[in-house]
């Protein structure tokens, strides 16, 4: 099941070396979790030989569903952590107070 956009997570220049990391890592996470489920849907597959069998018909379009909610995540985190850059946190509890 490839990825339909490949896109990576883009963190702004200015943005906190741990929050560029702690971003990276988590979708780097979450990319080797989607291969390791695409590898395991790919075996299941396999055992519906019939291409166009009503079994195999309905895990296809579970697929589509699921690379669906994949993007839906992972666009989430790229919102979430745009957020996080340009969030003044000054004037928060433990803030700088620059």
């Amino acid at each position: 099941m490839p990825d339909a956009t490949d896109e990576r997570l883009s963190v702004a220049p200015n943005a906190s070396v741990g929050l560029a990391r702690w971003a990276a890592t988590v979708e780097a996470a979450l990319r080797d979790t989607f291969e390791r489920q695409d590898a395991e849907i790919a075996a299941g597959l396999a055992l519906f030989e019939t291409p166009g069998s009503p079994q195999r018909v309905a895990i296809e379009r579970w697929c589509d569903v699921v690379q669906q909610a994949r993007q839906m995540m992972l666009q989430s985190l790229r919102a979430e952590v745009h957020t996080a850059e340009h969030r003044d946190f000054s004037g928060e509890v433990g803030g700088s107070s620059h």
